[in-house]
């Protein structure tokens, strides 16, 4: 019974006292305010990462047919698990580089466009300077639902972002920031 009295007297440690403690309110406000001024427009994981499933299941079952076969010692079935083991991962790191590294981010007077792996630095635009904006289904987009979008400055070439999640959405929340 008494260790339920020393339990019920702790007080929950909040994210509030441990920040006014640190003197760190101040931080959280304004990320708090920049995370709810601007939009942010990511990829698609799941897109991203089909390819790299398909491999692995054409590559798995072929492994598994000359395994049952009892062929697993042939060229064929060293390059079917070379691919598993060492393609397949490399792949997967990549996509998931690329996934948090790809998007667009509407501020109010400008849009930062991160082109995702291994793309290093994003790209700042003005909205007075943006042209034209437009979207482009692949067939694979066409049943996914994402797009790339192409941002066409009044000046310069254009910038593509593949692999948007939500493009029409993130196609109207340009156009309307934009000044023609």
């Amino acid at each position: 019974m008494s260790k339920l009295r020393v339990i019920s007297s702790i007080k929950p440690f909040g994210r509030g006292s441990i920040f006014r403690e640190l003197d760190l309110d101040k931080i959280v406000e304004v990320a708090e305010e920049t995370k709810q001024s601007d939009l942010h427009f990511r990829s698609s994981l799941l897109t991203l990462l089909l390819p790299a499933l398909i491999i692995a299941i054409g590559y798995g079952g072929a492994w598994a047919w000359l395994y049952l076969n009892d062929q697993s010692q042939t060229a064929l079935a060293r390059l079917c698990m070379f691919v598993l083991v060492l393609g397949v991962p490399l792949l997967i790191a990549y996509n998931v580089l690329k996934f948090a590294t790809l998007g667009i981010r509407l501020f109010d007077d400008h849009l930062i466009v991160h082109k995702g792996f291994p793309a290093r630095d994003p790209m700042e635009i003005g909205y007075q300077f943006i042209k034209n904006v437009e979207l482009e289904y692949g067939w694979f987009g066409q049943f996914t639902g994402v797009a790339s979008m192409h941002i066409y400055p009044k000046a310069g070439k254009a910038i593509t972002v593949s692999g948007l999640r939500f493009p029409k959405d993130a196609l109207h929340a340009v156009q309307e920031r934009c000044v023609n």
